[in-house]
């Protein structure tokens, strides 16, 4: 099984409370996110596994899966829960599950 992340598009411009950062429009280098995620992010990391960013469309462009990456680190504050990813690899692949039968930021599959 692999863990699946869902991240807005990054130029998607809508307010939101999450502050995810972007290389450029696959890969992500960082988010802002809840413990649920963060926690089952650090399982990812201690057994060296890679997660998978399930990008949503935007505009013209496609929900895809854009890129795997690696766990760099966790950090809790007080203003919140960041994760930084390192090890990219771009992907484009269509993703294993449909959005509409999936709830939530973040899946299995």
């Amino acid at each position: 099984m692999t863990y699946y992340i869902k991240l807005r598009h990054p130029k998607d411009a809508r307010p939101t409370a999450w502050k995810n950062s972007w290389a450029d429009d696959d890969l992500v280098t960082s988010i802002s996110t809840f413990p649920a995620v963060a926690e089952r992010c650090e399982q990812v990391a201690k057994v060296g596994g890679v997660v998978r960013i399930h990008r949503l469309r935007h505009g013209g462009e496609v929900e895809k899966v854009c890129c795997e990456c690696q766990i760099a680190s966790v950090t809790y504050a007080k203003n919140g829960i960041r994760v930084e990813f390192k090890n990219w690899r771009v992907v484009d692949l269509k993703p294993p599950v449909d959005r509409k039968d999936e709830t939530g930021s973040s899946y299995e599959a």
